[in-house]
């Protein structure tokens, strides 16, 4: 249900990919990104020879998929893979021309956090309270604020 999504945001990933210098993407789910489109596709082979700078730990939609303790497993794989993560969630509006994407969104946001609110945390607030661990680099809004892709560099 979310791989049509991330299919649709794998263009301004592979930008920021390109941006950083990597070579590589390493995808970290819980939603995969569609290998046959994914020009920075590689074995894994590959990754684990690669440089930490040249490889790029993608996750879409962890927030709202994994339980916190998933999501530190993530993190902590994701830190000793590569410098730089990027992670592609559902956001919160913060500006009255969001609602709209927000409310499109809305449901699919509710079906994919199976309805809990342990799960579907707000992108802002994870990125605030692991501060500690990695720096914003970027930030992006896709599908008219619908979408968060975030780039951080761990620390």
């Amino acid at each position: 249900m979310l791989t049509p999504l991330a299919k649709r945001a794998l263009p301004p990933i592979e930008t920021r990919a390109r941006a950083i210098g990597a070579h590589s993407l390493l995808d970290f789910g819980p939603v995969f990104l569609p290998s046959e489109k994914n020009i920075f596709r590689s074995t894994i082979d590959l990754i684990q020879r690669a440089p930490k700078e040249r490889v790029l730990a993608v996750s879409c939609f962890p927030l709202s998929l994994l339980s916190e303790d998933e999501l530190n497993d993530l993190l902590s794989q994701a830190c000793a893979r590569a410098d730089y993560t990027l992670f592609l969630d559902f956001k919160r509006p913060e500006r009255n021309l969001e609602y709209p994407a927000v409310f499109l969104f809305a449901p699919l946001r509710v079906v994919a956090s199976q309805g809990s609110l342990k799960h579907g945390r707000d992108l802002e607030e994870f990125l605030y309270r692991e501060r500690r661990r990695f720096s914003v680099r970027a930030r992006d809004t896709l599908f008219g604020g619908g979408l968060s892709c975030v780039l951080v560099q761990h620390r």
